[in-house]
């Protein structure tokens, strides 16, 4: 009897033994894995066999992700178009160069759009046009660690929806650890940026940009709640262009919430650009070093916080002007203005979005009809500017009116404190920001050219990302992301 039950439960264990190991291997083969290699697939093949790969992944019915992945060297002749609308994670990485030599002028190399993608660790080059567009209505997309040199245009460029006013704090892209060299080779002006981001709810992080002394900028972000976090933007823009720029224009009044923190900028014209009426920006603990016009430029807006940046070398510290309320030598530019303002007043007629709004954003809590009209709400009014380091700066302030009917008192209208001095013998890369300048985010600047040096060693080859990871992303983020506080 004991024989016969010990022999029982031998062949009971093993019957579990060999179904676990089939349910495991069913759920493992779930998550499938297409290989794209240039040793059987030709360049000319590419964007076909990738649209076909996407389909038979999006037909496979259940995983927690899905990955493609390319391999080799490819020049395809027509744009790839990668579209993902899934609500599992879809991976496209691999060690793999896309050259984009041989499309047609002004054309991307690849196009993305969906929902749960992740393009990531894939080199780009020669670019004709645009190397990576992200198309409308993208959602959870992330693009990190890929290489991008000799672009044409720009290297990534998103261009989605800012203006849908959503309570959702979640965020809806991340473009995180790319390395971008030598971009907007056509050298034209105000276009062509290292990336560009249309949308909201985007974090933008640990990206090394540079070497594209245009009249272009490294980083663009357009829009609502973007952070902009430890990036290195190294001798771009010249002219009317900066390191790191925001813009806002006819949407200015609802393009809020953004933060710019913990950069380096190196060697642009303006290093920090707030431009036509762009308000409500945080812009705190960056280090501006050599701008050759100004290092940190608001252009009209208000309710911006600038604190505990430091500055080495610049022709001026801030500049603040009011070209919301009128500009001489451009009159059209009012009609911006006056667009931003119908916009935001229309939007704060919904009773949900103003709700949504007043709650979200410090600054527009106490507007009326009645005070929400362009000669109150376009004045240059409530930024604060304090506890910033500067050395080698010719002037600390450039306060401007750009007509002869305007004549703006900035120092009643904002507070404008002083910055600090520091030594010359200070050298900024080993110093302790925390102890010498007081930030709280970050401790050393060498920790990020560190980082930028084993970027540049990888080559943009890391280990894909999980779903997880998109959901805890950012990590370093310990501060909430609010709006400037009311006065």
């Amino acid at each position: 009897m004991t024989t016969q039950n010990g022999t029982n439960l031998i062949l009971r264990s093993a019957l579990f033994f060999v179904a676990m190991v089939w349910f495991f291997g069913l759920a493992t083969a779930s998550a499938e894995t297409i290989t794209i290699s240039s040793a059987n697939t030709s360049s000319k093949e590419l964007p076909k066999v990738v649209a076909e790969a996407i389909d038979r992944l999006q037909k496979s019915s259940s995983g927690e992700s899905h990955r493609l992945i390319l391999q080799g060297e490819f020049s395809p002749l027509s744009t790839v178009k990668i579209q993902w609308w899934g609500d599992r994670r879809l991976i496209v990485s691999g060690t793999c160069t896309l050259d984009g030599s041989a499309l047609p002028k002004e054309t991307e190399t690849v196009f993305i759009a969906g929902r749960n993608l992740t393009l990531e660790s894939l080199r780009f080059v020669n670019s004709q046009g645009h190397a990576l567009i992200v198309g409308g209505k993208s959602d959870r997309y992330a693009i990190r660690n890929c290489v991008f040199d000799s672009c044409r245009k720009g290297a990534i460029y998103v261009w989605n929806d800012p203006h849908a006013i959503e309570s959702s704090k979640k965020r809806r892209g991340i473009i995180d650890g790319n390395r971008i060299s030598r971009f907007n080779l056509d050298e034209a002006k105000w276009a062509n940026d290292g990336i560009t981001v249309f949308d909201q709810r985007v974090t933008i992080s640990r990206n090394f940009i540079s070497n594209s002394p245009t009249e272009s900028n490294g980083i663009r972000a357009m829009g609502r709640d973007l952070v902009i976090e430890r990036n290195v933007v190294r001798e771009v823009s010249k002219d009317d262009a900066g390191g790191i720029y925001l813009w806002g224009g006819p949407h200015a009044s609802l393009f809020r919430g953004n933060v710019v923190r913990w950069n380096r900028v190196v060697g642009a014209s303006r290093g920090i650009y707030l431009d036509d009426g762009t308000s409500g920006v945080r812009v705190e603990e960056n280090i501006v070093e050599d701008s050759s016009v100004c290092a940190i430029f608001i252009s009209g807006g208000r309710d911006n916080l600038v604190e505990r940046n430091v500055v080495d070398g610049a022709p001026v510290f801030v500049h603040l002007d009011s070209r919301c309320l009128a500009w001489d030598s451009r009159p059209e530019y009012a009609g911006l203005a006056k667009e931003s303002v119908a916009r935001l007043r229309e939007a704060l007629k919904d009773e949900e979005s103003a709700l949504f709004l007043r709650d979200r954003y410090a600054g527009l809590r106490d507007l009326t009809e009645k005070n929400l009209k362009l000669e109150t709400y376009g004045r240059p009014k409530a930024n604060r500017v304090q506890e910033n380091f500067v050395r080698g700066a010719k002037e600390v302030w450039e306060l401007m009116d750009f007509s002869a009917a305007v004549k703006t008192d900035f120092r009643a209208l904002n507070q404008l404190a002083p910055p600090h001095s520091f030594a010359q013998s200070t050298e900024l890369l080993p110093v302790k920001l925390r102890e010498q300048f007081g930030f709280q985010g970050w401790d050393r600047l060498q920790e990020i050219e560190l980082e930028e040096t084993k970027q540049g060693e990888q080559d943009g080859a890391r280990q894909p990302a999980t779903r997880s990871e998109f959901e805890r992303f950012p990590k370093h983020n310990p501060q909430p992301v609010v709006d400037v506080p009311p006065q």
